[in-house]
């Protein structure tokens, strides 16, 4: 990982595609307290929450344009309007100096066995029944590194951390991707307008790949690599909030914490 110190030279776009212009109360106490270090750390970054667009691949191809206009920003860091993170969290993904990291929240909902040990604590129950959106397949070794990150097949965007340098490459070898988004003619985004995120049908497996899990399998094709952080501490909040501590669950349960083989 990179020195403390790195982050001053850092210019991160947060970015929190938002359709219903609604976000959840751990979110907004976990933006309140990064922007108060984003200040700290004299780190002059941004801050986004682009609501109003309710296809989610055209949100976020969209806000990579407004992410590729500005030349200042050197990471586009994804936050989705429902997790909840410490600062802590978000530094680790920024300092990794990986070209796709991501922190792992778990998905809303518990694996609930069919019968239920005797004894487990709340930790110890999410712990084992909890569901993280990670997949390890195709030979990638899985290996924690002494940072604590690991290499994957697919992880979610919701707390994912890219930088500039991987656009651009997918830019130069996927020049396809690039199509005409509606509105004025004159916009400063529309030759700026690529499909990272659309979804895809995956050809050797037929299966039907998120806009998350298809840029990972974009970005994997043309010699990408995808990390996550294994103490990642999430939370994920719907009507409940899934306390997430992938750590934890990949001691626990490993076949449970991720999908695919590990």
């Amino acid at each position: 990982m990179l020195a403390p110190s790195a982050l001053g030279d850092m210019r991160p776009l947060f970015m929190t595609p938002c359709y219903g212009g609604t976000v959840t109360s751990n979110f907004v106490n976990s933006m309140l307290a990064l922007n108060n270090a984003l200040w700290q750390n004299g780190m002059q970054g941004g801050v986004r929450i682009r609501s109003g667009e309710s296809l989610i691949t055209r949100a976020r191809n969209e806000a990579v344009a407004e992410f590729l206009a500005d030349p200042h920003y050197t990471h586009l860091f994804w936050i989705d309007a429902d997790i909840g993170f410490s600062v802590d969290q978000a530094m680790r993904l920024l300092l990794a100096d990986h070209d796709v990291v991501a922190g792992v929240y778990p998905i809303k909902r518990f694996d609930w066995p069919d019968t239920l040990p005797a004894g487990l604590t709340r930790a110890e129950f999410a712990a084992r029944y909890l569901r993280y959106p990670v997949n390890v397949h195709d030979n990638v070794s899985s290996e924690i590194d002494a940072e604590g990150f690991m290499e994957v097949s697919e992880a979610p965007t919701g707390f994912m951390c890219i930088k500039r340098e991987a656009f651009t490459r997918m830019i130069e070898v996927l020049p396809e991707l690039q199509y005409v988004p509606d509105g004025p003619p004159d916009s400063p985004l529309r030759n700026l307008c690529y499909r990272f995120f659309d979804v895809m049908v995956e050809p050797h497996t037929n299966r039907y790949l998120s806009e998350d899990y298809a840029f990972c399998r974009r970005w994997r094709d043309i010699g990408g690599r995808i990390f996550v952080d294994t103490q990642s501490q999430l939370s994920h909040q719907g009507i409940y909030t899934y306390h997430g501590d992938f750590g934890a669950s990949l001691a626990a349960s490993p076949m449970t914490a991720v999908g695919g083989q590990i």
